[in-house]
């Protein structure tokens, strides 16, 4: 056992932890957090694990959390004219799946695993995200500046074309 302030942990706990640790500390979003925030977050993570060509979302699917890229690589594409495009490839310390989120909108986008053999996520929970966005203004800020990137990139590679 491992033992942290009050808390104890087994080694596999604490050796997780770390790793949650190292991935918050490079992840845009939470650098910038102290360490108390960081500690708040990986009390509510959960780790993921998808293998190659496994769909995490698809477009129309409601948003359940955000997604941290603990390691491997997704693509993320959207539906035009009855095709894929695709919009981005993100790989580890990105992150994906805050957009629906915040617009309380279904998801627009098809995110799919291209890294051999699998790729490993953080996963924030939508409700804790939330939580942790109300309390938190510079990740807010964060959030912000990443959408409004996103949406110009979204824009500028699928022009809105009326009916």
């Amino acid at each position: 056992m491992v033992e942290i302030g009050t808390r104890e942990y087994t080694s596999e706990e604490f050796e997780q932890r770390k790793r949650m640790m190292a991935c918050l500390g490079q992840v845009s979003l939470f650098k910038d957090t102290d360490i108390t925030d960081k500690e708040d977050i990986i009390d509510v993570l959960q780790t993921k694990q998808f293998p190659k060509g496994q769909i995490i979302f698809n477009p129309g699917d409601n948003p359940d959390g955000v997604y941290l890229i603990e390691s491997g690589e997704v693509v993320v594409e959207l539906e035009q004219d009855g095709n894929f495009k695709e919009l981005s490839r993100l790989k580890e310390n990105d992150y994906f799946g805050e957009m629906s989120i915040l617009s309380n909108r279904p998801r627009v986008g098809r995110v799919t695993v291209t890294s051999e053999p699998n790729a490993n996520f953080f996963f924030l929970p939508e409700y804790d995200f939330e939580k942790f966005l109300a309390t938190n203004l510079n990740v807010f800020r964060e959030v912000v500046k990443v959408m409004t990137s996103r949406l110009a990139e979204t824009s500028r590679l699928m022009p809105f074309q009326p009916h």
